[in-house]
C-alpha cells in the first residue's frame, strides 16, 4: 500500500516500510504516516465541495425569468378543465339525464347556488353556461386559473383557431394583454382563452 508521509506542512511519498523514492523525497524523522487511499479520498471530497460552491453560486447569478401569474376565481367562476374537449351540462345532477349542451375544455360556467347539497358533495355542480343552466360533474371543473401575458412581439399576435401557424386567425391579442393558460398544444402552441374565445397562441409570445 502507497503512504503519504505528512512533514512540516510537506507531502512526501512512500510506501508501509518507510522506504522512499529518493527520486521525489528524502526522509524526515517526523513523518506521519497516513494511507494514500484516505488522502485521495478527501482530495476528491474538497473537489466536489469547490465545483458545488461554483455550482450554486452561477445559480444564483442567472437571470430568474418572469413566471405566469395564478390564482383562483372567488366570484363564483369556474374553468372546464381535465376532459379531452368538452364536457356535458346536465338537465339535472345524474349522467342519465337529458345533456342540454357541451361546454368547451377551457371555458367557463358561473355557480348558480353552492349550497346545493350536490355541490357540497363535490359530485355535481349546478352552474350556468351562457343563456342555460342545468349541471356539470365537479371533476371536470376547478376555480384555479393561470394568466400569461403576451410579450416579444411589436403589436399583437394571433389567436388561431388550429395549433398551426397557417390556420385561420381568429382574434389578434395585443401586447401586454393577459390569456388564461388552458393546456400545452403541438407546434410550440398554448390552448388560451381570451377576451370569450379559445384558440391557440404561440408559446414564444407568452410568459
Amino acid at each position: 500500500m502507497l503512504f503519504v508521509y505528512q512533514a512540516s506542512g510537506e507531502i512526501i511519498f512512500g510506501d508501509k516500510t518507510g522506504k522512499f523514492d529518493q527520486n521525489s523525497a528524502v526522509e524526515h524523522p517526523s513523518t506521519e504516516l497516513v494511507p494514500c487511499n484516505i488522502m485521495c479520498k478527501e482530495m476528491i471530497f474538497l473537489k466536489k465541495f469547490f465545483c458545488l460552491g461554483l455550482l450554486l453560486l452561477g445559480l444564483t447569478m442567472m437571470p430568474v425569468s418572469e413566471a405566469a401569474t395564478q390564482g383562483t376565481n372567488t366570484e363564483g367562476g369556474l374553468y372546464v378543465t381535465d376532459c379531452n374537449e368538452w364536457i356535458s351540462l346536465f338537465s339535472s345532477a345524474s349522467v342519465d339525464s337529458n345533456a342540454i349542451t357541451r361546454i368547451p375544455l377551457g371555458d367557463v360556467v358561473t355557480i348558480i347556488d353552492d349550497n346545493d347539497p350536490c355541490y357540497k358533495d363535490k359530485v355535481f355542480a349546478h352552474v350556468r353556461y351562457m343563456d342555460k343552466s342545468g349541471y356539470a360533474l365537479y371533476q371536470y371543473l376547478t376555480p384555479h386559473w393561470t394568466f400569461y401575458r403576451v410579450t416579444n412581439c411589436k403589436e399583437w399576435i394571433s389567436l388561431r383557431a388550429e395549433p398551426s401557424v397557417d390556420s385561420q386567425a381568429i382574434a389578434c391579442i395585443p401586447l401586454g394583454e393577459n390569456v388564461r393558460f388552458v393546456k400545452n398544444a403541438a407546434n410550440g402552441f398554448c390552448y388560451v382563452y381570451y377576451n370569450g374565445q379559445l384558440g391557440y397562441a404561440l408559446a414564444d409570445y407568452l410568459e
